[in-house]
C-alpha cells in the first residue's frame, strides 16, 4: 500500500475543507455581527422653508404670515445627525405631525393645496419618492404619513434629504407664536440595519406668528348721540378670549453646572398654563441637539415637571433653555429662570478611558452616570451571543481536524 492511498487523500481533501470552510464562516459571521451593530440613533427630522438648502427651523426663529395665507415647509430627514457623515441608511419613514387646528388647516378636504406632496424629481440614488407605505391621514390637528424607498434598498436615505413637503392654511391671527411640531412617540425611521429599530434622535418644531390681515384690527366705536370722547370697542363677530401663554418657571439640573467632558447632566422643566394644558416641553441644550417631550412629566396637564438628560462631550460654555408649549399652541417667553449656563472643561488626561469624574464643590466627589432617555426600539430575548458561536464553530471544526488527522496516520 502506497504511503497516500485513496482513503488518506480523500481525508486529506477533507481536512483541507475545514480548515478552508471554518475561517472562511467566522469572517462572515464577523462581518454580520459588525453591521448589526452599527444602527446608531442620529436622525433628525426638521422644517425647512423651501429654497433655503435644508435649512432647519426652530423656535428662536418664527416663519411670519397673515391670515387666510397658505404655509408650505419642506421635511427633511437627515440620517447624519447634522454631522454630514454616513451613520444610517434610512428606508422606511413615519412623519407625524400636531398643530393647533384653530389657528391652521392641513387637510386637503377643506382647502386647494393643502395637506402633504412629495419630491417628484429625486437623486437615482437615493429617496422616498412618492412611495407611501402609509398613505397621508389627517384629523383634527394631526396629520401623518408613512414613506418607503420600496423594493430598492439601493434608494435607503443616507444624507441630508427632503422627503416631503406639508401646506398649511392660517386661519386665526396669532402673533405670539403657534406651534407645528412632530410626534416623537409616533414619528420613527428604520434603516437597512434593523428594520425594527427606531435610529431617529431628535424632532425640530417650527413656530409661526400669524399677524391680523388688513382692516380686521379691531376699532373703537362711538355710541351715537354720545361724545367722540367716549368711545368704546366694537364687539367683533366671533371674538374668542386671548389665549394666555404657558410660564416656564424654573429649569433645574441635578448636579454642579460645570464638569469634564464628557459630562451628563439631567434638566428638569418646571411651568404651568394659566388657561390650559401643557402639550409639550423643548430642550436647547446649546450644543447643537434639540429635544422636544411630549409624554411623562405632567405632559397633559396645567403644570408640569419634565426631566431630560444630556451629555455634553465638548469642552466650552453652553447655554441650555427650556420653551413650554400649550394646548393651543402658545409659547412660553424666554426667561433668566428657564435657563442654565452648563461650563464643560477638557477630560482630564491619565484617566486611562475610566470614567470621568466631576467635582462638587464644597461636597466631595460625584460620578457623572449617563443616563439619556433612549427612544422605544424592539425588546430583544437573551440569546447566544456571536462569540458562543465563533466557539462552537472552533470546537466542532478543531474536533474534526483531530479525528481526521488520527485517521491519516492509522490507514
Amino acid at each position: 500500500m502506497t504511503f497516500l492511498s485513496t482513503k488518506k487523500l480523500l481525508i486529506f481533501g477533507f481536512l483541507a475543507t475545514l480548515l478552508t470552510v471554518i475561517p472562511i464562516t467566522v469572517f462572515f459571521l464577523q462581518n454580520q455581527t459588525r453591521t448589526k451593530s452599527g444602527a446608531e440613533q442620529a436622525t433628525i427630522l426638521c422644517f425647512t422653508l423651501p429654497q433655503t438648502n435644508g435649512t432647519c427651523l426652530n423656535t428662536t426663529t418664527p416663519v411670519q404670515k397673515n391670515i387666510d395665507e397658505n404655509i408650505s415647509l419642506d421635511i427633511y430627514l437627515d440620517p447624519t445627525g447634522g454631522t454630514g457623515v454616513e451613520k444610517n441608511k434610512i428606508v422606511v419613514a413615519t412623519i407625524n405631525i400636531n398643530y393647533d387646528n384653530s389657528k391652521l388647516e392641513a387637510d386637503p378636504s377643506k382647502g386647494t393645496g393643502l395637506g402633504f406632496t412629495f419630491p417628484v424629481s429625486i437623486p437615482a440614488s437615493q429617496g422616498f419618492g412618492s412611495n407611501a407605505l402609509v398613505p397621508p391621514a389627517y384629523t383634527s390637528g394631526n396629520a401623518s404619513v408613512t414613506l418607503s424607498v420600496g423594493t430598492d434598498a439601493l434608494k435607503a436615505i443616507s444624507q441630508k434629504t427632503k422627503i416631503a413637503t406639508i401646506t398649511f392654511k392660517t386661519l386665526a391671527a396669532a402673533p405670539e407664536g403657534v406651534s407645528i411640531s412632530f410626534d416623537q412617540t409616533k414619528s420613527n425611521a428604520t434603516s437597512t440595519i434593523d428594520p425594527e429599530v427606531n435610529v431617529l434622535s431628535s424632532v425640530l418644531p417650527a413656530l409661526v406668528k400669524i399677524a391680523a390681515a388688513a382692516g380686521t384690527t379691531p376699532i373703537n366705536t362711538p355710541i351715537p348721540g354720545q361724545p367722540s370722547a367716549t368711545p368704546i370697542p366694537a364687539t367683533q363677530p366671533g371674538a374668542s378670549t386671548p389665549n394666555q401663554l404657558p410660564i416656564c418657571t424654573g429649569l433645574n439640573i441635578d448636579r454642579a453646572t460645570s464638569g469634564n467632558a464628557p459630562f451628563s447632566i439631567t434638566f428638569t422643566a418646571n411651568g404651568n398654563d394659566p388657561d390650559g394644558t401643557i402639550s409639550s416641553v423643548t430642550f436647547d441644550f446649546g450644543d447643537g441637539p434639540v429635544e422636544t417631550v411630549t409624554t411623562g412629566g405632567g405632559i397633559g396637564s396645567k403644570t408640569i415637571s419634565v426631566a431630560k438628560a444630556h451629555t455634553y462631550n465638548n469642552s466650552t460654555t453652553f447655554t441650555a433653555k427650556a420653551t413650554l408649549t400649550d394646548n393651543k399652541g402658545g409659547l412660553s417667553a424666554e426667561s433668566s429662570t428657564c435657563k442654565q449656563t452648563i461650563t464643560v472643561n477638557p477630560a482630564p488626561t491619565g484617566t486611562g478611558g475610566g470614567t470621568v469624574i466631576s467635582t462638587l464643590s464644597p461636597t466631595p466627589i460625584v460620578i457623572a452616570q449617563d443616563t439619556p432617555t433612549p427612544l422605544p426600539k424592539k425588546e430583544f430575548k437573551e440569546q447566544p451571543g456571536p462569540g458562543d458561536t465563533f466557539l462552537g464553530i472552533g470546537g466542532v471544526g478543531a474536533a474534526l481536524i483531530i479525528v481526521g488527522t488520527i485517521l491519516f496516520f492509522a490507514l
